[in-house]
């Protein structure tokens, strides 16, 4: 079984992120992809997010739903404190002792990769796929110009983010009134 582990702040999941997962499962030929919105992320502790844990959650299952391979975990919410990736691969590792599995990891996270808790353990333990934004990146899919920081704009300023994230994500936007609050 090959299984590929997409970690992120999703705060929100938009369609760039589905799209660069899509490609990825297809190229990898994985068997699942499991979606892992971080509690907390140790290089990003001082910007907490800005949707709670849950309505991330909420928003990443949204995202997922009616895929055949995708699939949303609480592992790292359900931990809680600081998410390190490391955890959340022993974790599958252990569970799925006979899989083969594959970390995607973006360009950004991947230029901090030394910083991450035990970057060394996390080599031994998954294959690590850097999701590209741009053509001439080793690996990329499709170039989406879309980010997280966008879609939030958008919803502070009461445009629309349909289009930017999947309708499902949108809905949960639009009815929490997420982003509303934020000043930046």
């Amino acid at each position: 079984m090959r299984i590929g582990v997409f970690g992120g702040s999703f705060d929100p999941p938009h369609v760039g992120h589905y799209l660069a997962a899509v490609d990825a499962a297809e190229r990898l030929q994985l068997d699942r992809l499991i979606w892992v919105p971080a509690a907390q992320q140790p290089l990003k502790a001082a910007r907490p997010h800005l949707a709670s844990a849950e309505q991330r959650f909420r928003m990443v299952e949204a995202a997922v739903s009616g895929s055949q391979i995708f699939e949303a975990s609480r592992i790292e919410i359900d931990r809680s404190g600081l998410s390190y990736t490391v955890a959340t691969v022993q974790s599958f590792a252990s569970q799925w002792p006979d899989a083969e599995l594959f970390l995607l990891v973006g360009e950004d996270a991947w230029s901090r990769f030394e910083e991450w808790h035990e970057p060394e353990t996390i080599r031994t333990l998954v294959h690590i796929e850097i999701l590209a934004r741009d053509k001439e990146s080793t690996y990329s899919g499709r170039v989406v110009e879309v980010s997280s920081t966008e879609v939030r704009a958008r919803a502070r300023n009461d445009r629309s983010v349909r289009g930017f994230v999947q309708d499902a994500v949108a809905e949960i936007i639009e009815s929490e009134r997420l982003y509303k609050w934020v000043h930046k």
